[in-house]
């Protein structure tokens, strides 16, 4: 699972919570300017010493201005980056409170703002989630997964006919924002912390409602369709559900092939655990084909 690195994009974002206009504080802005240039650079300790500059001057404004959220949010993504663990756990549970004031300060004024607002704050609870799966704190990150998840399920729900104009502007930014492949995304994210804590049912769950929409946006051919595909067949033949695993780890393997992944690491992890199915099933034949073919990439990974 990648870490979504938002940088000076999502600061310009929260600027539509309201609150006071960019360049009011030029030591607050321009800290969190520099902070994210560093950041886009990967100069992590440069970034974390703006950042954190940034969060001592934003410690004098009042409850409800984005530019905490800003600060607090980025300095826990570089030090996640630099494995300050502690730290960053700190800093996101800082930013999300900092957020949820916001939230409740800030009215938003017309759909489509409101729409952006709820866009960047499930964006913070998942980059905050993150930052806790990441350093195996399951029931912290399953918590921020599902808020992120609480406030996307309604702006995601398809708009197949828009007939009002607030149907209209759901529609248009739905289609411009990819809104239901990042829920897609947050189901999966919560698959794995499911599948984690060995909750196999719960694990299917979420994998099952990740992939239908990918297979609805993306294509039952798409490199991301497959990896969830093949993240649900794991989860069926932990279950020793193998007529249900046996059909998608076939079709996952299957669709890597053919996406020009012969040569990555993804197709050997797909390898390896089909064939352990195949193993488990009683196929021993088919399940050394298949490791041969793991072992004949990795040899070209080298």
């Amino acid at each position: 699972m990648k870490l979504c690195r938002c940088h000076l994009a999502i600061w310009m974002c929260l600027s539509l919570f309201t609150g006071p206009a960019l360049g009011q504080n030029h030591s607050l802005d321009e800290s969190i300017k520099l902070g994210a240039e560093a950041k886009k650079q990967k100069q992590w300790s440069q970034a974390e010493q703006y950042f954190e500059t940034a969060v001592q001057l934003s410690e004098k404004l009042k409850d409800g201005d984005t530019r905490k959220v800003v600060a607090l949010t980025q300095l826990a993504l570089v030090e996640q980056e630099q494995t300050k663990q502690d730290e960053a756990e700190t800093h996101a549970t800082q930013a999300v409170l900092a957020l949820n004031k916001c939230r409740k300060a800030n009215k938003p004024r017309g759909q489509g703002e409101e729409f952006l607002q709820i866009q960047v704050s499930f964006r913070v609870y998942k980059d905050m989630g993150y930052i806790f799966f990441a350093n195996q704190k399951y029931p912290e990150a399953e918590k921020l997964y599902q808020q992120a998840v609480s406030i996307l399920q309604d702006v995601a729900r398809p708009v197949t006919n828009p007939q009002s104009n607030d149907d209209f502007i759901q529609f248009l930014a739905q289609e411009i924002s990819g809104i239901e492949v990042e829920l897609a995304d947050l189901y999966g994210n919560l698959g794995q912390v499911q599948l984690r804590q060995q909750r196999l049912k719960k694990a299917q769950e979420m994998y099952s409602k990740a992939l239908e929409i990918k297979e609805r946006k993306l294509g039952k051919t798409h490199p991301d369709t497959a990896i969830l595909t093949l993240n649900l067949a794991i989860v069926h033949a932990m279950q020793k559900q193998y007529d249900k695993a046996g059909p998608l780890f076939q079709q996952a393997v299957t669709t890597l092939e053919q996406t020009h992944l012969t040569n990555r690491p993804v197709l050997v992890q797909a390898y390896a655990n089909y064939a352990r199915f195949l193993e488990e099933s009683g196929l021993h034949t088919e399940a050394e084909h298949v490791l041969a073919k793991a072992r004949e990439i990795q040899k070209n990974l080298r």
